[in-house]
Order: structure tokens, then sequence, then C-alpha cells
């Protein structure tokens, strides 16, 4: 599940913007900004519109972690993020391909870490 509602609401009150101020930047309607406080998903360019006004990294915008250090992931959501451009109402598509990407990042770093720790026992 999303935490995209959540993190949204705390960066516009962090930074101190409105609705009207994301809707001018990014050219949408005000309602279009409250529609995605109350939870509703986004169109994949303006996700991405949204996330580059904010200056935020678009999966910390969707899930609430920095994956700013793995470069491989990074990678393909800028590859994403093209592929919105032009397809810009397919963010369901793309957020699935980074739900994939991310759990297989995640997954990764959860068989490194059980690596460690058995390593780790196994020197006890």
């Amino acid at each position: 599940m999303t935490m995209f509602k959540n993190i949204l609401k705390l960066i516009m009150k962090e930074k101190s913007i409105s609705t009207y101020v994301i809707s001018e930047a990014i050219g949408i309607s005000e309602g279009t900004v409250r529609g995605w406080l109350k939870g509703k998903t986004p169109r994949a360019d303006y996700f991405f519109k949204l996330a580059e006004f904010l200056e935020i990294d678009p999966l910390y915008l969707w899930y609430g972690r920095d994956y700013s250090k793995n470069h491989e992931l990074k990678y393909s959501v800028d590859k994403l993020h093209k592929f919105a451009k032009e397809y810009p109402k397919d963010l369901s598509i793309i957020l699935r391909l980074i739900d994939l990407y991310v759990d297989e990042y995640t997954d990764k770093h959860k068989r490194k870490l059980s690596k460690k720790i058995l390593t780790f026992k196994k020197a006890k």
C-alpha cells in the first residue's frame, strides 16, 4: 500500500505549500491535488512532475523511503520516468514496475542481511 497521500501532506506542511501552488506549478486543477490528498492515484506524468516540483525522489514520494543510494534502482526509476512521458495516464503500470524493482531490491537486501546474520552466528 502506498504512503503517497500521507507523504504528500507531510511535504506540503513542511514546505508550506498549498494545493493551489501545486496545481499552478504542475498545470492541473486544485481539485485534482485535493483528490490525491484523499487517496486517489495521480497520473504518471503528474506524479513525476510533482516529484520534480517538490525536488524529491519519486521513490520517496511514493514509498516514504530513501532509495537514492541504490543506483541500479534509481536508474530503473529514471527509465520509468521516461516511459511516463510517453504514456502519461498509465501510472498503475509504472507503479507495478516500481513495486517489482523495490521488492527485488528489498529481497536482495534481506538475503544479504540473512547471510551476514548466519555468518555471524557461525562465528560465535
